[in-house]
């Protein structure tokens, strides 16, 4: 058997170099001895010794928690997620169970002691949150460093693995169970995302809780972007070697429910997955005021696993911007459409520039939506720096067809609404309803069509025989400004019921007023429609007049 003998100093006994009796130099094996020569034996300290023990002599015990399956006593658990999700509220409220007692593992009953490492939040408000979990304060320890500088105290880093042996007199002298590090990185020497760092930091520590009984929580983050959750936890994969249990936690950014996953657990089975809220929730200051902190509430088991919300929440923030990013597109390719029929079907990239910021729109938008559209939109050359952009003779084609069916329906709309209101007028005047018609005609006014109401305002009155042959009934001039003169309050209360994109409006069930308000108060498509909706109903009004 080769070994190397603790009792042996190489530098000042090398007698023991016999390979026969079984024993070699270690550094002579290793290392030149002209480098020997050059270090101080102090600096060595003692040689290693490699032993076997048995298997036969190793004593087997059942694994113990502090809290069954997640949080297993001799070991390092870590908590995972990103900012915001909940993840310390979570890790406050388990160490809040532990001093009550009432966590589901080997202390159950038995209030325990617990220590916290918190770099993120004050003493202050870790207090705060520990109240509004229900925590037995006489159990709980919050951990920091000072050092002496001439003679003056002042606060210090705890660093790890440096300060293991601190850390370690602590734990015995207070006799803590549960010892929480948030976050566990920030406490960390060396680069995280380097695997030998990680390790020569977090096996030490591993070791500490082995050796004193007690189960250690650190608290890190996640990486940002999708995927699979278990992937996501930042730093070196070393984190996860590590930890004998790992704990994920996400928040459903639509909902607001939390979920945590075991996602790894080295001596239960992993998968389970649990639900719960942050729930607000109000105590009082030391000083008396009054203070609102997070705490958790209605944590049950769940099928959704953090993997399941993490990828929602991304499905969710991609449909969002892209249904934002197409109703963009789509109102910018409907002002552009309008905007070039309006101007015979083309113009120049100058007035198409200048149109398009007077109703919001920048030329990036506008440039993008057309490269979009080459289909519907084509560019053309006019001269050295000149262009012009053209619709295409498929949509000028439909647009000239849409014309004339819609003026063909609006002019249809006209006469059976004149139709209409003429029979009722002559219905009230044969059966001598005249004290009837005044308030009758005032309901009229209020709920008729939009079109029609644009006519009446303007003074012209409705072209049909019956109405022609009863003028005793003509509109009083009174009443005839009734919508235009509409209270700006009431215009205000009614910009409140739009829907939230003007594409979704019908604009053609407005009123004068109410187009006019749009165009005065609302930017971009919303004032843009306003306008071509009362530009059509001029041109209708003329067409009628003819």
């Amino acid at each position: 058997m080769v070994h190397f003998d603790a009792d042996i100093n190489p530098f000042e006994d090398e007698r023991y170099i016999r390979e026969d009796d079984g024993y070699i130099n270690p550094f002579e094996k290793y290392v030149d001895r002209s480098v020997i020569s050059n270090v101080d034996s102090n600096d060595i300290g003692r040689v290693k010794r490699l032993k076997f023990t048995p298997a036969s002599e190793v004593k087997t015990s059942k694994q113990h928690y502090i809290d069954f399956p997640a949080f297993p006593l001799d070991m390092v658990t870590l908590i995972s997620g990103r900012a915001g999700v909940g993840k310390s509220t979570y890790a406050l409220y388990k160490l809040a169970r532990a001093t009550e007692g009432s966590l589901e593992g080997d202390y159950k009953g038995k209030p325990i002691n617990v220590a916290i490492f918190a770099k993120e939040d004050t003493q202050s408000m870790q207090k705060a949150r520990l109240q509004a979990a229900g925590a037995n304060l006489e159990h709980v320890y919050f951990g920091d460093a000072q050092s002496v500088v001439d003679g003056v105290a002042v606060e210090s880093d705890i660093s790890i693995p440096d300060d293991l042996p601190a850390i370690r007199q602590l734990i015995e002298d207070y006799d803590i169970r549960m010892l929480c590090i948030d976050p566990l990185n920030s406490y960390m020497s060396g680069d995280t995302n380097r695997k030998d760092d990680v390790r020569r930091a977090l096996d030490p520590l591993a070791r500490l809780a082995q050796q004193c009984h007690v189960s250690i929580l650190g608290i890190v983050h996640f990486n940002k972007g999708g995927g699979y959750a278990s992937d996501k936890m930042s730093g070196s994969h070393a984190f996860r070697d590590i930890a004998r249990s790992v704990l994920l936690v996400a928040k459903n950014d639509e909902t607001g429910e939390c979920v945590v996953t075991l996602d790894k657990s080295q001596y239960t089975q992993s998968g389970q997955n649990w639900k719960f809220n942050l729930q607000a929730c109000e105590i009082r200051s030391d000083d008396g005021e009054r203070m609102s902190v997070a705490r958790v509430a209605n944590v049950e088991e769940t099928d959704t696993t953090v993997n399941d919300v993490i990828n929602i929440n991304i499905a969710q923030s991609s449909d969002a911007v892209a249904e934002a990013r197409d109703e963009s597109m789509s109102e910018t390719l409907e002002f552009l459409i309008d905007f070039l029929q309006e101007n015979e079907g083309h113009a120049s990239t100058k007035d198409i520039k200048k149109a398009g910021r007077e109703a919001g729109y920048d030329w990036k938008q506008l440039t993008n939506v057309k490269s979009r559209n080459l289909d519907r939109i084509k560019v053309t050359r006019t001269s050295q720096r000149g262009y012009e952009w053209a619709l295409t003779s498929m949509v000028q084609t439909s647009f000239d067809g849409l014309n004339k069916a819609s003026l063909a329906t609006h002019e249809d709309s006209l006469a059976t609404h004149a139709k209409n209101e003429g029979e009722k007028l002559e219905r009230e005047h044969s059966q001598g309803l005249s004290d009837v018609f005044s308030s009758s005609y005032s309901a009229t006014q209020e709920h008729e069509k939009p079109l029609a109401t644009h006519i009446l305002t303007d003074g012209e009155k409705l072209e049909n025989s019956s109405i022609s042959n009863t003028s005793s009934f003509s509109q009083p001039k009174s009443s005839q400004n009734v919508v235009s003169s509409q209270n700006v309050e009431d215009l205000d209360e009614w910009e409140k019921t739009l829907p939230a994109y003007a594409s979704d409006l019908d604009y053609s069930t407005l009123t004068v007023s109410q187009l006019d308000h749009l165009a005065a108060h609302k930017p971009g498509l919303w004032a843009q429609k306003a306008r071509d909706e009362k530009k059509h109903r001029s041109q209708l009004a003329t067409v009628e007049n003819n």
